[in-house]
């Protein structure tokens, strides 16, 4: 083997194995193993280096840190004995399957050990019987996918068959039968099975960029799964689950059931600890283990524990070759050991290479607009070419490598695991504090990359303001350089853009010269007025042109936290020019800020709170209401009146039967649920002259207490009224008073700067917390009562031990009061807000900052809701929804537990019918979201849902095979269709509603009568499945296309069997549409663009292009002027179909599936992977005009005083 071969598959560099060889570094046991790795030495090499050393087996270290157990690593690898006998039994099950065994599990669960420490080693040792029961077992071969998977597949095969590559990609491509002869052909030992195992699968989607080449990928997996002789193991990461659906050889594999890696049990992952030391003759210290699985705590029920569990192992053994707590602790433990190493590697380079490796490390980082930042794979050559030092470069990957934090493979170089963006506060620190300009490298670096797939489209390149803030981020002042690609991609932008100012300046010159030409002649000097007039407006208009766009980028960035401020910028884009920038700024806004609030308030909003179900949140504000909302449809069930002065806290009891609010007119209120499931007012207590400021319920909500000005804390019984105690001790007003889950304790903290406890049964003090230097206005409880928040104006957080009474640490960051502190659900999280407008997320564990999103105003309230990361925040007169896990507005907060991909509009444009993961269909108000009705039947994911023409009826089609149909009126399934023996996929209605068109995953079309529910015909035609249905406006033709790249359309008059082929769309088409005078028919899938074709002449006539991936949906509007289609890329499109071009929506956090117009085409919906539904307004004028009313006055001159400072009142809106 080649040293460039070995240093591809060891993860070394080929400069320092280079000098191993020549005897300049010594073979370490870590480079052993590597390369026993990649050998499948046996551990042979192992042995040797240790040998060399003098320390013989005992000094290997058993623990692999963030990499992944290896073949020659089995003997090390315990704690999924059971797990490996269920996928042994699994793949013996798939032998007889025809089909991939497809392995998945989240990032870190151990899936690469599974499949190289566990299944490799026990089919090479005949854990399984081979094909005709031979004695030698099975050949097994692995690899991962690359950037270029056939090639990689290929160069898998290419030593057991002695052929180039190139020969056996090509007939890897041509499909099954030279799949079948070339598995015969392989040069193996007797008649043994072969096993081919494809670690890492999802670079088939990430790194491999070509459709066509990933399709020929898995075709071919396919296709070797078909020969009886054969294996294919795929390990997937679960959240790529979803892109191996649009696959249908993959969606049989996982039909027939993945295999899921799940989090370890307490006892295995006690095995995995132990089980390596004792094989390696290593006594852990008493006291040792259990600290581990201490420390591992809830992440231990998460797979992403594992990384950090090796990690802190390996680590330790480093200290002095042994396991003992002392070690342990010097490493940093679970959640710092892998900071520690990082931070140790990073210390020990010079200052010069510590800035090489930080800008290494960051171009190996994928930074998430809408998620979780993820590690990227760089090409190695490139990454070594930017860095002004090659040699200084390549040594402080080897650095990095060498701990095993970072990998190499064959071209490329990655970070070894997410772990080390999340456990390394300095690289986390890098990329917050440029996150704005590493998110610009990266838009422009995928800008570059999508430009030169497109063979360098000009059209594609920056332009405007776009282009000016690329070039200001790419100049001489900024710490790194661009890559080669990148640099051309803006090179080329740059000349473009010289090149239309340059024939622009020619023009100006010409017009100039006829100018003055023309004032030298009296008789024309009307006409040379008329010319300078004109060259006047023309520049003018490039001015406000250029203008509209810079305030619509300004716009875009500001959309996903601010779209009050979105909306502003957007409107006096379009008030200066109407681009298409402009427009897609102030619709996408807009809608943002529509989907992610709870309006109704006359004034601030000053206290929230969730039912303990979740499915109700109470407010309370300056206009003294309560109001209760229903969480699914965001509208309001009832508003509570009584309150005579401004409403501060809103509480549910525990069992969510009681609310409890409570203001400064000196009132607690009960209201209680009725068996209607109505609130009315049961009690009023208190009463006195004294504002209450906050309140809580405890005693498992048997008491409800108060605090306020008095500088008491009152406890009242809830069912009688009757007070049951007061409890003194603070000096002067009391602001905020919480209770642990048990309702045994209560914290109250005010004025006086203390935080005091109480023990509720006995009525007495338990304790004070001192160290806050001024009055403090909020205190939390953490969900397992054993730490407290507190916050108030001294700008600090202070996190408690509640038992031992002591400061656990200080939070600091906020510039002004803070009004409220609240913990997430699971106790990891702690928000904090106040007059500073800023929402801060703190992790509770080491107190580092989790993130951070502005508001428009003061905020007064936060609260978090009882599932997942949603945090409601009082922002002005609305509650605003916040994903704490992507730092972005949430489009929807819902106790549905399902994940909406599909929306439809109903004909007369009132109701919207969603489905999603848990097989129900919502009905749900277009104007003001209010659920209508909820239809059942299905027993799995809805895929699609539509209306008839006449809305009478919906169709519903589920995993579960059933399509099914109801009553929309009666909310009542009303027929089941029966006879596909196959997957439908999509269902089309035809323009009468009597017949009901699906389409299947064997290529057939099936007609059904729905009056009498009985199918009716059947038609074939296709190879492979039919992915898109539409009929045209007159019922009499069908069109379909689908995974053989034809479109055909159907005569369906009598009973006529002709039918018409279009070709020439460029990949799988995914969807059909029909214009609504049927001369166009439209079609779009894989590679992103829009044919349309004259129906008549069967031509195309038009090819529109924008999306940068897969189309999934399309629709006209009623007027045909305009077709919506949304993708894999996020974007919902709107095109003007006569001008060819389009407008972007953005929004969508996930690949869009389903886009529909409303009947005035003035609006439409659509749905998608991220879970949510979305209505957008077309009409930008008409929501800039409705900005005043929307925002208020108030709130629209503060925003645009911070947004043009000095520019005097408000331009767009003019608000009275």
């Amino acid at each position: 083997m080649s040293l460039a071969a070995l240093s591809r598959l060891a993860h070394y560099s080929r400069g320092y194995l280079s000098k191993v060889e020549n005897g300049q570094k010594p073979p370490t046991a870590e480079l052993a193993r590597s390369c026993d790795d990649a050998l499948n030495a046996g551990g042979v090499l192992v042995r040797l280096a240790l040998d060399r050393d003098g320390r013989g087996d005992a000094a290997a270290c058993p623990y692999p840190g963030l990499a992944a157990f290896g073949p020659g690593e089995a003997q090390w690898f315990f704690g999924r004995e059971r797990l490996m006998a269920a996928l042994l039994a699994r793949a013996d099950e798939h032998l007889r399957g025809a089909v991939p065994l497809v392995v998945v599990g989240p990032s870190g669960a151990g899936k690469s050990s599974l499949l190289h420490a566990g299944l490799r080693p026990a089919l090479t040792h005949g854990a399984l019987a081979s094909p005709g029961g031979s004695a030698r077992g099975w050949t097994v071969v692995s690899f991962t996918p690359t950037a270029a998977p056939v090639r990689a597949l290929a160069e898998a095969l290419r030593s057991l068959t002695g052929r180039a590559p190139e020969e056996l990609a090509a007939a890897l491509a041509d499909g099954a039968q030279d799949a079948a002869g070339l598995v015969r052909g392989l040069r193996r030992d007797g008649p043994g099975g072969l096993v081919l195992v494809v670690d890492q699968f999802e670079e088939a989607f990430t790194v491999c960029v070509d459709e066509q080449v990933r399709r020929e990928f898995v075709d071919a997996l396919c296709d070797l799964a078909r020969v009886p002789s054969v294996l294919v193991v795929l390990g997937l990461r679960a959240d790529f689950y979803g892109y191996c659906l649009d696959h249908p050889g993959l969606l049989s594999a996982l039909r027939d059931g993945a295999f899921p890696v799940g989090a370890m049990s307490s006892d295995e992952l006690y095995e995995a600890i132990t089980g390596p030391a004792r094989a390696a003759g290593l006594e852990p210290e008493p006291g040792l283990v259990e600290l581990l699985l201490a420390d591992l705590g809830s992440r231990g029920s998460h797979g992403g524990a594992l990384p950090l569990l090796a990690h802190a192992l390996r680590a330790t053994w480093q200290q002095h070759g042994s396991l003992t707590v002392a070690d342990y602790r010097v490493t940093g433990g679970i959640h710092g050991a892998v900071a520690a190493s990082a931070e140790h590697i990073y210390r020990g380079l010079s200052e010069r290479d510590q800035d090489i490796a930080r800008h290494l490390l960051l171009r190996m980082v994928h930074l998430a607009e809408g998620g979780e930042d993820t590690r990227r794979r760089v090409e190695r050559e490139g990454l070594l070419e930017q860095s002004a030092d090659r040699t200084a470069a390549a040594a402080v990957l080897d650095a990095f490598a060498r701990a095993r934090m970072v990998t190499f493979d064959t071209d490329h170089a990655q970070i070894t695991h997410e772990a080390l963006l999340r456990a390394w506060p300095r690289l986390r620190g890098w990329i917050d504090e440029d996150r704005a300009g590493l998110l610009i490298r990266q838009r422009l670096r995928e800008a570059a990359e999508a430009w030169s797939r497109a063979g360098r489209d000009p059209s594609l390149l920056y332009r405007g303001s776009q282009l000016a803030t690329a070039r200001d981020f790419a100049g001489p002042h900024h710490r790194d350089p661009l890559d080669l690609g990148t640099t051309e991609f803006l090179t080329a932008a740059l000349a473009h853009e010289r090149g239309q100012q340059r024939a622009e300046e020619r023009r100006t010159r010409r017009l100039r010269f006829l100018t003055v030409g023309l004032t030298l002649l009296l008789v024309l000097s009307v006409l040379a007025t008329g010319v300078a007039f004109h060259l006047a407006g023309v520049a003018g208009q490039q001015r406000r042109v250029a203008s509209s766009r810079e305030l619509a980028a300004r716009a875009d960035a500001q959309s996903s936290g601010r779209p009050e401020a979105a909306m502003l910028l957007a409107a006096e884009a379009l008030r200066r020019a109407r681009t298409a920038e402009a427009r897609s700024s102030l619709i996408s806004a807009h809608a943002q800020y529509s989907a992610s609030r709870y309006a109704g308030h006359s004034a601030a909003v000053t206290a929230v709170a969730f039912s303990p179900d979740g499915r109700m949140a109470a407010t309370g504000g300056l206009d003294r209401w309560v109001r209760v909302w229903d969480v699914e449809s965001r509208r309001v069930l009832t508003t509570l009146v009584g309150h005579t002065a401004v409403v501060r806290a809103v509480a549910f009891s525990p069992d969510g039967r009681t609310l409890a609010s409570a203001g400064e007119d000196g009132t607690v209120r009960l209201y209680g649920m009725s068996r209607a499931g109505r609130l009315r007012h049961t009690a009023t207590l208190g009463r006195g002259p004294h504002a209450v400021h906050g309140l809580t319920f405890t005693a498992r909500g048997r008491l409800v207490a108060a605090v306020g000005e008095d500088g008491a804390v009152r406890l009242w019984d809830v069912s009688t009224g009757r007070p049951e105690g007061v409890l003194k001790g603070h000096e002067g007003a009391v602001h905020s008073v919480a209770a642990t889950a048990d309702g045994r304790l209560l914290a109250s903290a005010g004025r006086d700067r203390t935080v005091r406890l109480w023990d509720v049964a006995g009525r007495s003090a338990a304790g004070v917390l001192k160290g806050h230097t001024d009055a403090l206005w909020s205190v939390a409880f953490s969900p397992d009562g054993r730490t407290l928040a507190s916050a108030g104006e001294d700008r600090t957080v202070r996190l408690w031990d509640a038992s031992a009474r002591k400061t656990v640490r200080t939070l600091e960051g906020h510039t002004d009061t803070l009004h409220e502190v609240a913990f997430s659900p699971d106790g990891k999280v702690l928000a904090s807000a106040g007059e500073d407008r800023a929402v801060r997320l703190w992790n509770v564990d080491d107190g580092r900052p989790a993130g951070s999103f502005s508001a428009s105003q003061e905020i007064l309230t936060v609260a978090f809701a009882p599932r997942g990361a949603v945090l409601a925040v009082g922002d002005h007169r609305v509650v605003r929804l916040w994903d704490t896990d992507r730092s972005r507005l949430a489009g929807t907060l819902s106790s549905r537990q399902d994940t909406p991909s599909w929306a439809a509009v109903s004909p007369d444009g009132t109701t919207l019918a969603t489905g999603g993961e848990d097989g129900r269909i919502l009905l749900s108000g277009m104007e003001d979201r209010r659920t209508l009705g909820v239809l059942r039947g299905h027993r799995g994911p809805v895929v699609w849902a539509g209306f008839s023409p006449d809305g009478t009826r919906l169709a519903g089609l589920g995993h579960d095979r059933a399509i099914l149909l109801w009553d929309v009126r009666r909310r009542t399934l009303v027929g089941r269709l029966t006879g596909h023996h196959d997957d439908p996929w999509v269902l089309a209605f035809s323009p009468d509603g009597k017949t009901l068109a699906g389409a299947c995953d064997d290529g057939r079309i099936l007609l059904w009568d729905l009056g009498g529910r009985r199918m009716t015909r059947t038609i074939s035609g296709h190879e492979g499945s039919v992915w898109g249905l539409a009929f045209s406006p007159d019922g009499r033709t069908l069109a379909s296309a689908g995974a053989d790249r034809v479109v055909r359309l159907w005569d369906l008059s009598g009973n006529s069997r002709r039918t018409v082929e279009l070709r020439g769309y460029p990949g799988i088409v995914m969807t059909v549409a029909f214009s609504p005078d049927r001369r166009h028919l439209a079609a779009a899938g894989f590679g992103g663009s829009v044919w349309l074709w004259d129906v008549q002449s069967r031509r195309p006539v038009t090819v529109l292009k924008g999306h940068t991936d897969t189309v999934w949906a399309m629709d006209f509007s009623p007027d045909g002027r305009a077709l919506v289609t949304g993708g894999e890329d996020r974007a919902v499109r709107v095109w003007d179909v006569a001008r060819r071009s389009s407008i972007t929506l953005t929004g969508h956090t996930g690949s869009v599936k389903s886009v529909d117009f409303g009947p005035d085409g003035r609006a439409l919906a659509s749905a998608g992977d991220d879970g949510t539904t979305r209505l957008w307004q077309l009409d930008e004028q008409r929501i800039a005009d409705s900005l005043c009313d929307l925002l208020g006055t108030e709130l629209v001159t503060a925003e645009w005083r911070l947004l043009f400072p000095g520019a005097g009142a408000p331009r767009s809106p003019r608000c009275p």
